[in-house]
């Protein structure tokens, strides 16, 4: 079988929750980020066929975790080690960042870690039915040399199998709404777009920055001077 299919390396932000997080490009800057973001190589490459490769994807386990950290650590070069291997500790010990069930799946091609996929479950996402929980791909990540393979296409399909087994009837995903190769990896893989959105933020600023000096008195004070009392 001949595949032309389009593997993508994302990332994720680490505050579980649902926020918005900030953007790696590669790295986390300043800009915006939902949760994470696709990278592919030269998109006329991308498009060549090749042959798949014979991969087995499961659940990562303890052993895995220095191997899922140096796979963190090659997509976040700027992120402090510890913090990966913290992270994915903490998943692997069964005591995950996250309220509801949260799991890593590795892929193996020729008993070598090729690549991993983050997938939790959300009580919900934006266009799927709220009646059920939802899975969602919090990371996915496939080595350069394995992309285009059928790596990353048996992760996500690892992912969906996991979400069925929670109880889940759909599995949600989200990236840059200008990263077109992003999305074409996910329609690729028989996603479709839910909604399109741009996200705001304004700092909010005392009107009288004089004020507020003499407001935490106040309330420090328990409030503002009696009548009486100021006489």
């Amino acid at each position: 079988m001949v595949d032309c299919e389009l593997d993508v390396v994302f990332h994720w932000q680490r505050n579980r929750g649902g926020a918005p997080g900030v953007r790696l490009n590669g790295g986390r800057g300043e800009r915006r980020l939902p949760w994470y973001q696709g990278v592919v190589e030269d998109p006329v490459r991308a498009k060549t066929p090749v042959l798949p490769l014979p991969v087995r994807t499961r659940p990562a386990v303890p052993a895995d975790l220095d191997a899922v950290t140096a796979l963190s650590g090659a997509l976040w070069p700027e992120r402090p080690v510890g913090e990966h291997r913290e992270h994915a500790a903490a998943i692997l010990s069964g005591a995950p960042p996250s309220t509801l069930p949260l799991t890593l799946i590795v892929a193996e091609v020729e008993g070598h870690v090729a690549g991993f996929i983050e997938v939790g479950l959300r009580s919900h996402a934006d266009g799927c039915d709220t009646r059920y929980p939802v899975g969602f791909v919090e990371g996915w990540y496939v080595q350069s040399r394995y992309q285009r393979r059928s790596v990353g296409r048996a992760l996500m399909t690892a992912a969906e199998d996991w979400s069925r087994a929670q109880g889940a009837r759909e599995i949600a995903s989200d990236t840059w709404i200008d990263e077109e190769p992003s999305q074409h990896a996910h329609q690729a893989l028989g996603f479709e777009v839910v909604d399109r959105c741009v996200h705001f933020r304004k700092l909010l600023t005392s009107v009288d920055a004089g004020r507020v000096p003499q407001q935490a008195a106040e309330n420090r004070e328990g409030g503002p001077p009696s009548r009486e009392g100021a006489k």
